[in-house]
């Protein structure tokens, strides 16, 4: 079964926004979920980010939790403290030893 990630708001920005240094780590975080490496998901709720910041963090965690999604890549940790999930950077997530494998397996 192909694992699933749940990209957060800022994951997007970067991309779209091509923010520095963020861009390239996250633009391969998504270049690997096009190529079906891995599922990738989020949440309606991204336009709430600008507005309501605890809200959306909560809906985000909670529709990755309800959908057994077991990743969750962010840049604000920070804002996931202590939770039932894999919080972590793209930078972080990318050099995982289990994803490496995943990725070398698949090229």
């Amino acid at each position: 079964m192909i694992e699933k990630l749940f990209i957060d708001t800022d994951i997007i920005l970067d991309i779209v926004l091509k923010r520095e240094p963020f861009f390239p780590d996250s633009q391969k975080v998504l270049s690997l979920i096009e190529r079906n490496y891995f599922s990738g998901f989020t949440s309606s709720m991204i336009i709430a980010n600008c507005y309501i910041k605890d809200f959306e963090d909560g809906v985000q965690y909670f529709v990755a939790l309800n959908n057994n999604i077991n990743n969750f890549i962010t840049r604000n940790i920070s804002d996931y403290k202590d939770l039932d999930i894999n919080v972590l950077i793209p930078k972080d997530f990318l050099n995982l030893e289990r994803i490496k494998i995943i990725i070398e397996s698949k090229s």
